[in-house]
């Protein structure tokens, strides 16, 4: 299972997962009144095929309307061999819109060029949708645009990585959207390779004021937290410590902020 997410009134729920053919899945579930899934319920809203088995992506969000939106990499293997991510007859490399009630309706391309979304929030406080994107050689990015915004948008791959010319040949597609710079990027150096988000932290526990999204690296495990300003510019970064191989950046009820790690751990933001 790579994603989950609640019907706006909690009767139901939609999971994102890997079928033994190595394709992503899309269901829904009912939900009982202690909280449990009625297995028996399972009814299938969409398979999307996968070329290779890498780039899943695999976050999925609910709107208040009951649309879906799924966080769909590009579909691997390297390089966007088969130029899927700006392709808008493919949901590979999208933000990829489905309706849970029209089962004719195999969805539409809501945003492109996305690699592989590692991955996607909303901001509770201002509904802006943070992305943090996987890059293939050189740079990991991290991407916001206000939700109601976000129809139209290129995030960039394969025409760019991070803020950088990659695929030459898809330039010119990816300028036919609305295109969207990282607000942050960094580089493959001293062990960085494969960003895992990220949350902006809204809880009580942990005295700060503004905007800080925090996210981490897989490799190196450096947990770290990026100050954003009004205009959604970068106006800082900060250490927090480290995960060893952190996988995700979560936060609950209350806004608290939690690193999970592939090992096992799940470990909390507090005060220094």
């Amino acid at each position: 299972m790579l994603g989950l997410a609640f019907a706006p009134d909690g009767s139901g729920a939609y999971v994102n997962y890997t079928n033994l053919a190595g394709d992503t899945v899309i269901a829904s579930f009912l939900v009982a009144d202690d909280g449990s899934f009625n297995k028996s319920s399972q009814g299938m809203i969409t398979t999307i095929k996968q070329p290779y088995p890498n780039h899943n992506g695999g976050d999925i969000m609910v709107d208040a309307d009951g649309a879906i939106y799924v966080f769909m990499g590009d579909g691997g293997f390297a390089n966007d061999p088969e130029r899927h991510a700006l392709d808008v007859t493919s949901p590979l490399g999208k933000i990829w819109k489905l309706s849970p009630v029209d089962p004719q309706w195999i969805g539409e391309a809501w945003a492109v060029g996305l690699r592989n979304p590692w991955r996607a929030s909303l901001d509770p406080a201002t509904n802006d949708l943070w992305i943090a994107d996987v890059g293939q050689d050189h740079w990991e990015e991290i991407n916001v645009v206000p939700f109601d915004q976000v129809q139209g948008v290129s995030f960039g791959w394969s025409a760019r990585e991070g803020t950088h010319e990659f695929n030459a040949d898809q330039q010119a597609l990816h300028e036919t959207f609305t295109a969207v710079e990282p607000v942050y990027e960094y580089e493959h150096v001293d062990n960085n390779c494969s960003i895992s988000g990220g949350v902006v932290y809204r809880g009580s526990q942990v005295p700060v004021s503004g905007t800080w999204y925090i996210f981490s690296d897989y490799c190196t495990g450096k947990v770290q937290a990026l100050c954003i300003d009004n205009q959604r510019k970068n106006c800082g970064l900060i250490e927090l410590g480290t995960v060893e191989k952190s996988v995700g950046v979560l936060a609950d009820a209350q806004g608290e902020v939690w690193v999970l790690s592939q090992n096992g751990l799940i470990v909390p933001i507090v005060a220094s």
